[in-house]
């Protein structure tokens, strides 16, 4: 039951749990038990992101990346694909590629992300694998 759900994961939430912040910003996203809010799912992305969850990070990155619930930013958007991508999230690092490759071609920043393992956003680009 969604509702009962989003009443849960909202107690847990407010106490600060990184996955209860998490899986309640995918239910405003989707409108899963409430109504859909992709700001409010943003913001609650933004608070588990800013414990570590890598999800949370990657979701984060996809508003910015697609501009749902927040202004549009490319160099954001990598960054936090990144950050999911070195805690071993493997859709993050394969987004990751996707915003590079769009940064470098739309906004001309060739050169200014590092790879999830250090190496040249470059690499990255052509084999998007560490």
């Amino acid at each position: 039951d969604f509702f009962r759900s989003v009443e849960l994961f909202g107690k847990a939430a407010e106490q600060g749990h990184a996955d209860a912040q998490f899986h309640l910003g995918i239910c405003f996203k989707k409108g899963e038990g409430v109504v859909k809010d992709p700001a409010r799912a943003a913001v609650l992305f933004e608070k588990a992101a800013a414990q570590g969850h890598a999800d949370a990070q990657f979701q984060l990155g996809l508003c910015y990346h697609t501009g749902e619930g927040v202004p549009r930013n490319l160099v954001l958007a990598a960054q936090l694909y990144r950050d999911a991508a070195e805690r071993g999230h493997v859709e993050a690092q394969a987004h990751f590629c996707l915003v590079a490759i769009e940064v470098v071609a739309v906004e001309g920043l060739c050169g200014s992300f590092v790879s999830p393992c250090g190496s040249d956003v470059m690499i990255w680009i052509s084999g998007c694998s560490c």
